[in-house]
């Protein structure tokens, strides 16, 4: 998995040092590991709903959007740091007593933010693409 953010590219955009968070035995990769966790779930994320290849689609970027998709990656790694991670969430609330059904989850597991940043990137993409035709409206 390529590196697109570091702890200090949180640190300069969020303020927040990922270093409160290391508490165990081996602090640095508690670190890494929640970097390397928002970056994979993001990539399978926009693979999966869009059907693209990540990686092909990320190579034809521009400068601009791809700073725009780390954008997006630092709010979701603050989203996840202030709300728990909700892709990985069975959506039982204690509190309530409920369970949240999957819909609901998928709906809020990516802020609401970093997908206004996905979609400046360029890579929250509804279009299909049939040979030489894309059809924006199927979403």
């Amino acid at each position: 998995m390529a590196n697109y953010i570091t702890k200090e590219d949180v640190l300069n955009y969020t303020g927040i040092n990922l270093d409160r968070i290391q508490d165990d035995d081996n602090p640095s990769f508690k670190v890494q590991s929640l970097i390397n966790r928002v970056e994979i779930r993001m990539v399978s994320y926009l693979s999966s709903m869009f059907g693209y290849d990540f990686e092909t689609k990320y190579a034809d970027l521009n400068d601009e959007n791809k700073k725009w998709f780390k954008y997006a990656l630092l709010e979701q790694v603050l989203y996840i740091m202030n709300n728990t991670d909700i892709m990985s969430d069975s959506g039982y609330d204690p509190e309530k007593g409920i369970i949240a059904t999957q819909g609901q989850l998928h709906n809020i597991s990516v802020s609401r933010t970093a997908k206004n940043m996905l979609i400046k990137s360029g890579l929250w993409d509804r279009d299909i693409n049939l040979g030489g035709n894309v059809y924006g409206w199927f979403y």
